[in-house]
């Protein structure tokens, strides 16, 4: 029996000089797998510091877009509010058209009759000069009268 308990010595010898090895060519595995994982960490913060470098480019844009846009609907409501004005001031000016135009078919009607009666009175003056022609010419008195006896 004495000879059993050596070989179990040598055998805990043995799987403890393994247990060792293990340990050991895990604890390479383990560097190497370490380092890799900083590799990885290190890459990834990398990415992420230029995913932030693009987003914070994109934000800046973004508000300058956003000013610009601003700027530019502030024009366009100033566009709209003068081109407004411009339109009320042209039915203005088209009122103030239309009024004149009544004005003046009414002057040309007026004038019109002022023609007419103008005509007729050369017409009635031109008759009466006919007349007069081939009628005896009254003295001074007798035209007095008659002009008294006209009216």
């Amino acid at each position: 029996m004495k000879g059993t308990p050596r070989p179990r010595a040598a055998r805990r010898l043995l799987f403890g000089v393994g247990l060792a090895g293990a340990l050991l060519l895990a604890s390479g595995v383990l560097a190497q797998s370490e380092r890799a994982a900083r590799e990885e960490l290190d890459s990834l913060g990398r990415e992420i510091d230029s995913l932030s470098s693009r987003l914070t480019a994109t934000g800046q844009a973004r508000d300058s877009a956003t000013q610009a846009l601003q700027v530019t609907e502030t024009e366009l409501a100033q566009t709209h509010q003068r081109l407004d004005a411009l339109q009320a001031e042209r039915r203005g000016v088209e009122d103030e058209a239309r009024v004149l135009r009544g004005h003046r078919d009414r002057l040309q009607g007026e004038r019109s009759a002022q023609v007419a009666a103008l005509a007729e009175q050369f017409a009635a003056l031109y008759r009466l000069e006919s007349e007069s022609i081939s009628r005896p010419r009254l003295s001074s008195s007798s035209r007095a009268a008659r002009s008294l006896w006209a009216s």
